[in-house]
């Protein structure tokens, strides 16, 4: 569906990950009822469209020959570009299921903040109506494993663009509950705002800690999916976790996470300069 105009109505950006997020005024009828803030009697925040079955990725074409990581057990691990209008790169088993299975334990006892979303000023606050999700704070030598896992990838990532790479933020680990959701925005390279990480954000990464199903499962969870949407020509990609896999794609491709329906979401997110 072809957006008529798009106007900026609502530049918000969160504390840590410090994204750019963009609203308008004139999406139609349907937008506002499926994408933005549907609530039941409960309370809870509920996307229909995250209750559909999946979108497929079709046959990825294989860009690289098998690898092992460094960090956990040995494992395949894959890069694939994803036949879709958003040039996604897909690194099957980053991590490998018993490494995410380790940090998942390790997140869910740690500190754990809301999230905040900021304006063009320095003050922070919540607003559930444009992004709910918990900020965790593990050990500092978990954020130091994975912050050099991402490193050493970045020669490959940058291949795959076709761009030279600096170094990548620290990563932030976040949970969705059940209603947490993320409305479609930008994370960086958009020229439109006077923020350090509009211009230094080229790359943004995603890394899905655990999977997601179409009915509830131990261990997994419903809706949620990552979906990539382009309002200039109505192109829509909805890509579903798969535990260890790591998405890669250009920083001012506009994104956004559905609700969670059930369970919880685990997910790592960084960002190449």
């Amino acid at each position: 569906m072809v957006l008529t105009s798009l106007r900026f109505v609502e530049c918000l950006t969160h504390p840590l990950t410090r994204t750019v997020l963009t609203s308008s005024l004139t999406w139609s009828q349907y937008h506002l009822r499926e994408r933005v803030d549907q609530r039941l009697n409960d309370g809870v925040t509920v996307d229909r469209r995250a209750v559909r079955k999946p979108i497929t990725l079709g046959n990825p074409t294989i860009l690289a020959n098998e690898l092992h990581v460094s960090w956990g057990s040995d494992s395949e691990q894959r890069m694939t570009n994803a036949n879709t209008d958003f040039d996604l790169l897909l690194v099957t088993s980053f991590f490998d299921r018993e490494t995410c299975r380790e940090l998942i334990t390790e997140l869910r006892h740690s500190s754990a903040v809301p999230a905040v979303t900021y304006g063009q000023g320095d003050a922070g606050s919540i607003n559930e109506r444009v992004r709910r999700v918990e900020s965790l704070m593990p050990s500092k030598e978990t954020v130091e494993h994975v912050t050099r896992r991402l490193i050493d990838y970045r020669q490959k990532v940058g291949e795959h663009f076709g761009m030279s790479l600096s170094g990548c933020e620290e990563p932030q680990f976040l949970r969705y509950r059940m209603g947490d959701f993320f409305v479609a925005h930008q994370d960086g390279n958009t020229g439109l705002l006077r923020l350090d990480t509009d211009q230094s954000r080229r790359i943004s990464i995603s890394i899905f800690l655990n999977h997601q199903s179409e009915t509830p499962k131990t261990e997994t969870y419903c809706g949620g999916s990552l979906v990539f949407s382009d309002w200039r020509t109505g192109s829509e990609f909805r890509l579903d976790g798969e535990t260890g896999t790591l998405v890669a794609f250009r920083s001012e491709t506009t994104h956004e996470v559905l609700p969670v329906t059930h369970g919880e979401r685990y997910a790592i997110v960084s960002w190449y300069g």
